[in-house]
């Protein structure tokens, strides 16, 4: 008699709050970091708010990011062997190099735009046209550092063909203009907290909020139809889920409260902080909320039946809660340690005048 034992893994999800977690604090890092770039870049007053704000909070977010990813890994040394171990053909040891790079890169940035700014007021005109065209070549590179972090983190989804719900061109599109509406609101938020926030910038990141949150609207929207309302029998399947079971996520807080909403108070928010701060959380939980859709949706619709498989986030288990706090945790307490800084006061003191 032969005994043929079947085995499965104990949880069908298995990409958990971590991986959720490293796609939201990689992405507005780098949306936070490229619009600083940007500024610097381009020279406009119109991303006069990220220049010190976005660069501040992006680098934060981009030290603690790759621990999301590391817990997520099972076991954290294997995140570390991919330096040595480089596969030409592997999307993990593209990433680990990429997201190392991006890092790098952005510390010279901010290492560059802090001697610059601590060393502006006894420099000559001739010193400061040099460390101002030093500048502009790492903002240029800085930005496509961000750039390349968008594409990584977005196609590492969007490349997945057993996945339906992660397998659209359309995807990516919608992480990046989530991203850019999470990065202005947690600028304009922090300006808050620290007292940088004035009229003019409370103005400036209105309008570029309630932009992103346009271009994330007509984004979500092309996203349902494409993939969706005229897509193939999955997506069809997907679709009649989201007016269904999922009609509250994607519908109700997707689109409702965490984008139309959000824009109603903009409007209103001609010279109101709190309505402004009330938008900007609003930003922050439609950001995180794209993507928990996203990754855990597509991963609970079922390859093979129409069950949806189960999924309930734990506290103590791997990908759970607890583990997702704690990178989170810790930028808080890296961002907390240096505001207590002179030099780093001086970085966000940029925009502390109108």
């Amino acid at each position: 008699m032969t005994a043929i034992e079947l085995m499965g893994t104990s949880q069908q999800v298995v990409w958990g709050m971590t991986s959720i977690q490293f796609f939201f604090m990689v992405q507005v890092a780098a949306a936070c970091i490229g619009l600083a770039a940007a500024q610097r870049l381009v020279a406009r007053q119109a991303l006069e708010p990220y220049a010190g704000v976005g660069l501040f909070l992006g680098l934060g977010l981009a030290v603690t990011a790759p621990l999301n990813l590391i817990l997520e890994l099972h076991q954290p040394l294997r995140f570390l062997s991919m330096l040595y171990r480089t596969h030409l053909t592997s999307p993990l040891s593209w990433g680990v190099f990429i997201l190392l790079g991006f890092m790098l890169v952005s510390a010279c940035f901010a290492l560059v735009v802090l001697r610059e700014k601590l060393t502006t007021a006894c420099s000559d005109n001739l010193d400061r046209r040099a460390s101002g065209g030093r500048v502009k070549v790492l903002a240029l590179l800085t930005l496509l550092a961000a750039t390349l972090i968008f594409l990584y983190s977005s196609m590492d989804l969007a490349a997945v063909k057993g996945r339906g719900l992660w397998h659209s061109s359309i995807v990516p599109v919608v992480f990046i203009c989530s991203a850019l509406a999470a990065a202005t609101g947690l600028s304009g938020l922090f300006a808050m907290l620290v007292k940088r926030l004035n009229q003019e910038r409370l103005t400036l990141l209105r309008g570029w909020l309630g932009f992103f949150l346009t271009l994330q609207l007509f984004a979500q929207v092309l996203w349902f139809l494409i993939a969706f309302v005229f897509g193939d029998s999955f997506g069809r399947f997907a679709f009649d889920y989201i007016l269904a079971a999922g009609f509250g996520n994607f519908i109700v807080l997707g689109l409702g409260g965490t984008i139309l909403l959000p824009l109603v108070l903009l409007y209103w928010a001609r010279s109101s902080r709190l309505l402004f701060a009330l938008a900007a959380l609003l930003s922050l939980a439609g950001a995180y909320l794209v993507r928990w859709n996203v990754i855990i949706t597509g991963q609970q619709l079922p390859r093979t039946g129409t069950a949806l498989l189960p999924f309930a986030p734990e506290w103590w288990g791997q990908g759970g809660l607890l583990q997702a706090l704690a990178p989170l945790a810790l930028w808080i307490l890296l961002m907390i340690l240096a505001t207590w800084t002179g030099p780093w006061k001086r970085l966000v003191g940029q925009q502390q005048e109108g």
